[in-house]
């Protein structure tokens, strides 16, 4: 009987796409960038204006028609502004891409960085822009290749398998002390994966799967809803 064990492949990463360039490339660009900086801040303004809401409405509601602030606004000539639907959205479009162009230089990261700061000083406000701020960063190193790869390994347990993606291999006194070839896997928690395990796996233990990054990442916030075809 041959006892040598068989060997297994090597993962190799997918090569990074190249840069495109171009007005569209430089729009979109900036456009993402502008996602990932404004997505905390808006999501925590509308929750915040969602609560404040609700708290009016159930205020407002004792109180008898023709004291109503909307009726002593107008009895002042003061009325809300009309809506002019599509220029919004075109306006707001550049809005963002301004904001992706100015939060990727000195100054901007300087305001970003100090928006940071009051928000996170503020109660009940804090807790909700960190936890948004955190799934923002998270889906943005998957799309700067921090996650190379979505597997399969048995954790935490033998017989039961969590989805974890590949971030590197570890070097120094760890492959001095294991004496095999291991590979880094951050396994997430679900649904908020800005959060989880780092597990240092032998190579021959990992069950590698062929879903891309953003797919693994969308299976886990789901709690396994949404499940991505088989290739």
């Amino acid at each position: 009987m041959n006892d040598t064990p068989t060997p297994v492949p090597e993962l190799t990463p997918e090569p990074a796409p190249a840069p495109r360039s171009g007005l569209a490339a430089f729009l979109m660009t900036n456009f993402l960038a502008g996602i990932i900086t404004l997505t905390p801040l808006v999501v925590t303004l509308y929750l915040v204006k969602w609560i404040i809401v609700t708290v009016d409405g159930l205020i407002l509601g004792f109180l008898p028609e023709g004291y109503q602030p909307s009726d002593l606004l107008g009895s002042l000539g003061v009325h809300p502004p009309f809506q002019l639907y599509g220029m919004g959205m075109v306006v707001g479009f550049f809005a963002v891409v301004l904001v992706g162009m100015l939060g990727r230089n000195f100054l901007g990261q300087k305001v970003v960085e100090w928006g940071d700061s009051l928000l996170n000083h503020i109660p009940g406000v804090r807790s909700i822009y960190v936890s948004i701020k955190q799934l923002m960063d998270t889906v943005a190193s998957t799309r700067s290749g921090t996650f190379r790869e979505v597997v399969l390994v048995e954790f935490p347990r033998k017989g039961m398998y969590m989805v974890g993606f590949i971030t590197g291999v570890p070097q120094g006194e760890i492959k001095t002390r294991t004496g095999q070839e291991m590979v880094n896997v951050f396994i997430p928690t679900t649904p908020n994966p800005t959060s989880g395990y780092l597990a240092v796996v032998a190579r021959s233990e990992i069950i590698p799967l062929k879903m891309t990054v953003d797919q693994g990442l969308k299976m886990v916030i789901s709690a396994g809803i949404v499940n991505p075809p088989e290739k």
